[in-house]
């Protein structure tokens, strides 16, 4: 496993030569660096916020890419990148960082999908809303309050249910598998439901 900051461009170098090194080659790259904050575009550090949240969540999978393509297109492989329903959806105020970050991403994903599509590359997007993972537990909230943050979220999605992770990776091993092979430019939310409400 690689440990790496992808804002500093030479971890992002790292990453690709050190692939390439261990493996012999690229198959497929997904970019699921991503952060998550709030800010209201009134806050003193509005700018600084947005900068630092669209260095991980755009810049990053941009130079990810542009340093991975060469790779795929020698090897025919595919790109997936890791989006959000808050693309398409404003869930809460003070967001505006972090909705743009991801609009840019599935934007991206199509620009990069057409200009890569001649080389036999393909591009898609996976776009997942509230997904259970250990990001609560990690925060100050005992055990009562996790159970009522979940069961909260829940009643925010049409299927009244939170994706699992597991969910997540599927999607993304069906989109890099052979049996996705005529998919590309494409944004797929995986969300529950939570943009019908």
């Amino acid at each position: 496993m690689l440990v790496a900051d992808v804002t500093k461009e030479e971890d992002v170098k790292r990453i690709i030569s050190e692939t390439i090194e261990y493996y012999g080659k690229l198959d497929v790259l997904v970019n699921n660096a991503g952060m998550f904050d709030s800010v209201s575009i009134l806050d003193p550090h509005a700018i600084e916020k947005f900068d630092q949240i669209l260095a991980t969540n755009l810049r990053a999978c941009v130079y990810l890419t542009h340093l991975a393509a060469p790779h795929l297109i020698e090897s025919k492989g595919n790109i997936v990148n890791i989006g959000s329903s808050g693309a398409k959806g404003i869930f809460m105020p003070e967001n505006f960082a972090y909705c743009s970050s991801k609009a840019g991403l599935e934007h991206f994903t199509r620009c990069v999908a057409l200009e890569l599509a001649s080389k036999n590359v393909r591009v898609n997007c996976v776009s997942p809303g509230p997904v259970r993972t250990d990001f609560v537990e990690k925060i100050t909230m005992d055990k009562e309050e996790q159970e009522k943050f979940w069961a909260n979220l829940e009643k925010t999605t049409a299927l009244g249910k939170i994706a699992e992770s597991e969910e997540i990776a599927d999607l993304v091993l069906f989109l890099a598998r052979d049996s996705a092979k005529s998919v590309t430019g494409s944004s797929f939310g995986i969300d529950c439901g939570i943009l019908l409400k």
